[in-house]
């Protein structure tokens, strides 16, 4: 595979497919690769591609034996991805830092690596972060949950989902805290 220098985006892009083919991922990325597949079966590889490539992230979050490192890049690629059949997993994994909390000085979008990604893959995970929000979650998760539901939805969207939301029926307590931890949001 030839990668280009390119800046920018194309910069991370390059990181990013020389990381998949170090991980033995087989990536179908030039135009002459297209012409002699033809164009169905070229989008047809890279539909796969994709799969193949947001499964392997997936179980690099879920695998215990991979270093931190190895799971931030996996959520960078996931975000990037806009990856819907991950939401699940970056919502268990939203408290997982990039560095050590006590140490970091740096916004919470750079700490918690699943916040931009979750924003990334945008409106498909306001229903599962708002289910999640219903059900048992530290007060950190909490927290981090609902800066995830108002990068994606505005902050009055955000407060209308939660008011109006089917996980937290029957839990008017718990709906009255998380509406009052939403105005004390960054």
């Amino acid at each position: 595979m030839k990668i280009h220098k390119r800046t920018g985006s194309g910069r991370i892009l390059n990181g990013i497919l020389a990381l998949l083919v170090l991980m033995g991922m087989n990536i179908c990325v030039n135009a002459e690769e297209a012409v002699e597949l033809g164009r169905g079966t070229y989008y047809q590889r890279v539909a796969q591609d994709r799969r193949d490539t947001v499964q392997k992230m997936i179980e690099v979050l879920n695998e215990t034996d991979s270093t931190v490192v190895q799971k931030v890049e996996a959520i960078r690629v996931l975000g990037l991805y806009r990856a819907p059949e991950a939401i699940p997993t970056l919502i268990d994994k939203i408290g997982l830092p990039s560095r050590n909390i006590l140490t970091a000085m740096l916004p919470l979008r750079e700490l918690f690596p699943c916040l931009p990604a979750l924003v990334n893959i945008g409106n498909l995970a306001t229903q599962p972060l708002l289910e999640r929000l219903g059900g048992p979650a530290s007060g950190r998760e909490e927290r981090l949950l609902l800066l995830a539901l108002c990068q994606i939805e505005t902050l009055e969207y955000a407060r209308l989902k939660l008011e109006r939301s089917n996980s937290l029926d029957g839990q008017a307590e718990k709906r009255q805290r998380l509406l009052i931890l939403l105005d004390t949001l960054p």
